[in-house]
């Protein structure tokens, strides 16, 4: 199994989950501002908790088309694959932000661990 970070990229912050070999998916209290260092930060977490596969949300219209959001997240994927050298996949989010009460402080973590949950259950399911 491997060691995955996934990221929640919303409007203004970035929120983090892990999943280390086979052990639980866990929210971080980590929300990272969405700014320019923000990658840098994302390398360092990836190499202090040896990560070898990110998974990003990708956050499709409805009707399965990839709105402006999703154009702008996939743009961030562009960058994070270019600049940390990086697996990088993309889930589908739809959603997801609506099962999270955004009022918790770690609401986007919280987002971000049910987005490795789903695509690990998808991938099991293949």
């Amino acid at each position: 199994m491997n060691n995955i970070l996934a990221i929640d990229y919303g409007e203004k912050f970035i929120g983090l989950a892990f999943k280390i070999g086979d052990g639980p998916t866990v929210p971080t209290d980590m929300i990272l501002p969405q700014e320019k260092d923000a990658i840098d930060e994302l390398s360092k977490v990836v190499a202090d908790r040896s990560i070898d596969l990110i998974i990003l949300g990708l956050p499709l219209n409805f009707d399965g088309q990839a709105g402006h959001q999703a154009k702008v997240t996939q743009e961030f994927g562009d960058k994070i694959s270019e600049k940390l050298k990086i697996d990088l996949k993309y889930s589908d989010e739809r959603l997801t932000s609506k099962l999270i009460d955004e009022n918790l402080p770690n609401s986007h973590s919280l987002v971000a661990a049910h987005i490795l949950d789903n695509y690990i259950s998808r991938r099991n399911n293949e």
